[in-house]
């Protein structure tokens, strides 16, 4: 009780230091309006819009149900947002405690996880984008019950993630390379559903596909301030932290080998949209859970702790989505890098110094 507790605090801390999308104004032309129109058709499934909205329906007919209930389809966003990022951030926490990361620091890791403009906090900012939080929710759940050979509840993941988000399906070759005939049965419904849908869906722009994307975008490859936002800002300030104690970190990778190529694979999801911090959202988990491990190997750790989650509301000062205009873009970029940088140095030598004295106390 006491860490949904905090995760509550962190949701409304949240909601007070970022802004919202101006959902009426210079924003009210972006992806927003796609699930705007189709929330507002609930309790039916609109089958007239744009790729790939169309193809991700649950979301928005959710929010639409909800907000015949509270007031209108932006209400609805919203009350549906909230739920959906407590349950996400702490199924978060499960996921890591699962894995072995006590308590303490996966609840800090959820509380990231809620801050962070990549992970849940985005779906904070602009809660019509309710398709990405779902779609966290449903991998971090989807891989849990994946771990556990609960077909049913992956299958049901699946199917879901299905009418959520693409990205979901990607747990499907971690189904098939465990090798479980169950799991793998599992996964013939989602496909079903997500070939069924995009046969029922009648688009608008006839020409997008996933392919024409690829090839529009996989020139960010060449891009170093790409390859910046992938490796260090996304996940900012624990990105580097698997890097700052690299033995600890690559023991946790080949005990949760499966976490981390499905961390991979939704890597490669970068280069066939416009995004990036965004796509990498579900990929926060290995991050989190290869710097959770680090972490509890600090016996002060409390300090590391309260850190982290001091450090963690610095992204938020981004110009893009901040309420607060204290920061440039640049100045935002900059000082998100430092504190990535400072919170892996701090972490490092913190650990290298209690490694030093347990073996002085040895001798």
């Amino acid at each position: 009780m006491r860490s949904v507790l905090l995760l509550c605090i962190t949701l409304a801390l949240a909601y007070l230091l970022y802004d919202t999308v101006d959902y009426l104004g210079a924003q009210s032309s972006i992806d927003l309006r796609h699930y705007r129109i189709m929330a507002q058709a609930a309790p039916a499934f609109l089958q007239h819009e744009d790729a790939p909205f169309v193809y991700r329906p649950l979301p928005p007919w959710i929010a639409g149900i909800v907000g015949r209930l509270v007031g209108g389809d932006v209400n609805g966003f919203f009350v549906a947002t909230i739920i959906v990022v407590l349950v996400g951030a702490y199924s978060v926490k499960l996921f890591l405690q699962k894995h072995g990361v006590l308590e303490p620091t996966s609840t800090m890791l959820a509380s990231v996880s809620i801050l962070s403009p990549s992970v849940f906090g985005g779906s904070v900012f602009n809660p019509f984008q309710l398709t990405d939080a779902m779609g966290i929710a449903l991998i971090v759940l989807g891989l849990m019950a994946l771990e556990n050979e609960s077909w049913i509840m992956f299958g049901l993941c699946l199917l879901l993630g299905a009418l959520t988000r693409e990205t979901v399906l990607l747990l499907v070759p971690l189904a098939v390379l465990k090798r479980n005939t169950m799991l793998m049965l599992a996964c013939i419904p989602a496909i079903a559903v997500a070939v069924g849908i995009r046969e029922w869906a009648i688009v608008h722009n006839e020409g997008w596909t996933l392919w024409g994307n690829l090839e529009i975008y996989i020139q960010k490859a060449a891009s170093a301030k790409v390859w910046y936002r992938i490796l260090i800002n996304a996940f900012a300030p624990i990105s580097l932290l698997p890097l700052a104690v690299a033995s600890v970190s690559w023991k946790t990778v080949k005990r949760h080998a499966p976490v981390f190529i499905l961390a991979a694979i939704i890597g490669t999801s970068v280069f066939v949209g416009a995004d990036v911090e965004r796509l990498l959202g579900p990929a926060f988990i290995a991050v989190a859970l290869a710097a959770g491990t680090i972490l509890d190997k600090i016996l002060h750790r409390r300090f590391l702790i309260i850190l982290t989650i001091v450090l963690a509301l610095t992204p938020l000062f981004h110009p893009a989505y901040s309420r607060f205009d204290v920061f440039t873009k640049e100045a935002s970029y900059a000082v998100s890098f430092l504190c990535t940088v400072a919170l892996a140095i701090v972490t490092f030598f913190t650990y290298r110094l209690e490694v030093s004295s347990s073996s002085l106390s040895r001798q």
